[in-house]
Parts: C-alpha cells; sequence; structure tokens
C-alpha cells in the first residue's frame, strides 16, 4: 500500500489497533470522511489522544493529506516520546527549593530564570554528574546582550564542563568545551545566537563534542587524548574516558575556588529555561524531539510583518532572497499578506 491507496481510515485502524492492544479495526466518528475531507490534525489528534487522554493540537493544524504523507503520519504516531523530563537532572525552575540561589535571582511568571549578569546564578551539588563517561546539557536561552560579562554561561562545572554564548560585539557565537583533568578542549559554533529563543544541546561521547542549535548539528570535534601515567612510571597518550570533577552544576556563571571560597564569573543576562543533563549519550533524533518539545512555549511574543510574510513564503515554497514583499510600503505588504492567506497574490 502506498500514500495514494491507504485512506486516512486504513492508517487510524493499523495504529491504533497495533497500538493499544485492540485486534478489531478502529472506527472513526465520521465513517464516511476520506482524505478529501479529514487533515492530518485530524489523524494526530485521535491517534494520539488515546495516550494523552486528550486531544492534541499539531504543530502545523493547516497541514492535509495532500502535503503530509502516510509515512509523515506514522512516523509522528509511532516515535517514542522522549522529552525533558528524560534528563537525570532537570532545572525547569517552577521551584529552586534543592538548589542554592543568589539574592536578586528573578523566576518569571512562565517559570523561566530571569538574570542580569550581576551577581546572579543557581548552583546545586549533584553527585549524579560527578563522572561522566558520556552526557548531554539542553537548555533554551533568551541573551540580553546589553548587560552581563563578555562571556555568558548557560551551564557549567568547575574543571569538568561549560556551556556559554560569547557577548563580544564581533562575537554572538555558542561554545563547549570540557576539561580532561589535563586540559580544556573547546568547540565553537558556526552561528551567532541572537536575541531571542534559541535551543542549545551539547553532546560529549565517544570522545567527541557535538553543539546542536534548534535541534540541528551545528559542530563537532574529537577531543584529542590526553597524557597519562603508567603502571611503569612512563608517560603515555590514552583516549579521554570520563570527565571528574565533584564541584556543583551551576546555572548562570561559572565558580572558581579559591582559598575555600566561591568566585562567580562570565555570569549570564537574559533568560534560561528547561535545563537538562543527561548522564548518557542520546540520538539526534531525541535532540529534535527535545527542541520540538519546547518550541511551541519558547515562541517571542512580537513578528514583525516582514518575518510573517518571509515564514508564510518558504511555506509556499516562494524564494525569500526574490520576495516581492521586500521594500514594500507597509500598505503594499498587508495586501500582500492577505493576498498570500487567499492564495491569490502573482
Amino acid at each position: 500500500a502506498t500514500d495514494a491507496n491507504v485512506s486516512i481510515s486504513d492508517v487510524l485502524s493499523v495504529t491504533l489497533s497495533q497500538l493499544i492492544g485492540n485486534t478489531s479495526s478502529y472506527v472513526i466518528s465520521n465513517p464516511l470522511a476520506t482524505d478529501a475531507n479529514v487533515s492530518i490534525s485530524d489523524v494526530l489528534s485521535v491517534t494520539l489522544s488515546q495516550f494523552t487522554g486528550g486531544s492534541v493540537t499539531p504543530s502545523n493544524p493547516l497541514a492535509t493529506d495532500a502535503n503530509v504523507s502516510i509515512s509523515d503520519s506514522l512516523n509522528v504516531v509511532l516515535l517514542p516520546g522522549f522529552s525533558i523530563n528524560d534528563a537525570t537532572l532537570t532545572f525547569e525552575f517552577d521551584s529552586i527549593d534543592n538548589a542554592t540561589a543568589s539574592d536578586n535571582i528573578q523566576i518569571n511568571d512562565d517559570n523561566s530564570l530571569q538574570l542580569d549578569g550581576d551577581q546572579d546564578f543557581i548552583h546545586l551539588n549533584a553527585t549524579s554528574t560527578n563522572n561522566l563517561r558520556s552526557f548531554v546539557i539542553s537548555a533554551w536561552i533568551k541573551p540580553d546582550y546589553s548587560n552581563g560579562s563578555p562571556e555568558f554561561t548557560v551551564v557549567s562545572k568547575e574543571k569538568s564542563f561549560l556551556l556559554s554564548v560569547d557577548n563580544k560585539k564581533s562575537s554572538k557565537v555558542a561554545k563547549f568545551a570540557i576539561f580532561d583533568g589535563i586540559k580544556w578542549t573547546e568547540l565553537t559554533s558556526t552561528k551567532d545566537i541572537p536575541e531571542k529563543w534559541t535551543h542549545l544541546t551539547a553532546l560529549f561521547t565517544n570522545q567527541t563534542i557535538s553543539i546542536y542549535i534548534n535541534g540541528n548539528l551545528d559542530g563537532t570535534t574529537p577531543v584529542e587524548n590526553g597524557l597519562s601515567l603508567s603502571s611503569d612510571g612512563q608517560l603515555e597518550l590514552v583516549g579521554i574516558d570520563q570527565i571528574s570533577s565533584e564541584s556543583d552544576i551551576v546555572i548562570g556563571a561559572y565558580l572558581t575556588t579559591k582559598d575555600g571560597l566561591l568566585k562567580p564569573k562570565n555570569m549570564f543576562s537574559g533568560i534560561i529555561d528547561d535545563v537538562g543533563l543527561f548522564d548518557y549519550a542520546i540520538t539526534e533524533t531525541q535532540i529534535g524531539q527535545l527542541y520540538s518539545e519546547g518550541v511551541i512555549t519558547h515562541q517571542d511574543s512580537q513578528k514583525s510583518l516582514d518575518e510573517i510574510l518571509k515564514e508564510i513564503e518558504l511555506e509556499m515554497g516562494i524564494s525569500v532572497k526574490n520576495s516581492t514583499s521586500n521594500g514594500l510600503p507597509p500598505s503594499r505588504k498587508l495586501s500582500r499578506f492577505q493576498a498570500l492567506l487567499n492564495n491569490t497574490w502573482s
């Protein structure tokens, strides 16, 4: 069977009977519905509601069977769920009772962490992160480059790892570094991080570190072998099988210990949300799921008409570079917006 001859009812019958243990066909609420008048949102709402206890709104409710294939439907329905709740350690900031926070920490109404780059950060002792063979850091950030340090620390652990963003006039890149006991290995992103919600994922596994931006791989680099003392007292190069540190996990700063005192530096200015640390490697698909899970709740509140037009044009396959909306006066942009919605622009 192919997308051309498999109906929505076939999809529902197969997926639901398999996943909920019902060997009989599943009858949809409108038995006369066909691919011509049942959208993909109907499929997702009916199917996913069996597992969530309620209806589910898809990310693109305007999608129909004309542009979403049966295989796409099955991928969404059958793909095992993966979320920030699967992390070994999470900071969702609805509560910071288990952590130590500086006096001027601010938690926003949406439970995100607001930092001004001036002595505000959170730290937590978590023994599960003391020895890491593989690990992943996931975080949503919205930096404010008008304040703070030349480097914004997102998540760190002294002499272990550091995820940060440059706050330099010529550079706003993300950086991920790990410490092997002797030296740091650092990876810098190829893209600047804007002053809007961005999902960062940093991965260490198989002697390699990687950075993902908004679910997409941005860069990767190997961790070079380090020097170690062999059993016969000779120095030799060995692979880095784990990184170790008993220091605290810190959100929004890097803490160094000097004379028994903790000194913060490289403090973050802006908003941090949904921080997760996994003490195991995860797949690119799971990284994409972490991004997809949070993208709806991490939207910038306002978009310009130009941004909205460009998004619509991209979805319709119109080249933004040659967009006919570029350079239009506001009145003509409004006309173009309405025409695009009606699919009548020429």
